[in-house]
């Protein structure tokens, strides 16, 4: 009898769990579904941080996603503790920004006790980590320049679909 006991007490936890997480905080308005792809012609761009803002800043939370292996980013919204999938309905700035690989050199030992060497070594590993480009052109990377737009309505998936190629100079 006890084992069945273990069973039931197992199946309600799981069914009631979910609940268990941060409730939605309030003055966030209905969410619908955002979905962004970013890619480099035919080529996914993967790991990119795609981000939605409204030019008002309309509310207190942020509404961000990552691109995928397909270049495919799904925005979701979050306010402290609290992420879901969706976007409140609005019109919306997009940006998008990706780090360059950057493989810094580790310090040499010894240079603690030379602050010229520590100095030049520093100076190095910033003017190489200058020279990397990244893969998203400069006028996508910022809210103030960049070009793309999207309207979120409660009607179907906001989509947009970005060719970085269309935008580098």
């Amino acid at each position: 009898m006890n084992q069945w006991k273990r069973i039931v007490f197992l199946g309600l936890s799981l069914i009631f769990l979910p609940g268990c997480g941060p409730s939605k905080p309030e003055g966030i308005p209905d969410l619908y579904p955002v979905k962004v792809t970013v890619k480099n012609g035919e080529t996914p761009v993967t790991g990119a941080k795609v981000t939605l803002t409204t030019a008002n800043a309309q509310g207190s939370w942020s509404t961000f996603g990552e691109t995928d292996a397909l270049g495919d980013a799904v925005i979701q919204t979050l306010q402290g503790s609290w992420v879901n999938n969706g976007v409140p309905a609005g019109d919306y700035i997009v940006y998008i920004i990706k780090m360059p690989d950057f493989e810094s050199t580790p310090m040499p030992d010894g240079l603690d006790n030379d602050p010229k060497a520590k100095e030049a070594f520093i100076a190095a590993e910033k003017k190489k980590l200058d020279t990397l480009v990244s893969e998203i052109p400069k006028s996508l990377s910022n809210a103030g320049t960049t070009p793309l737009k999207l309207t979120v309505t409660s009607d179907a998936t906001a989509e947009l679909t970005v060719d970085i190629a269309e935008y580098k100079k």
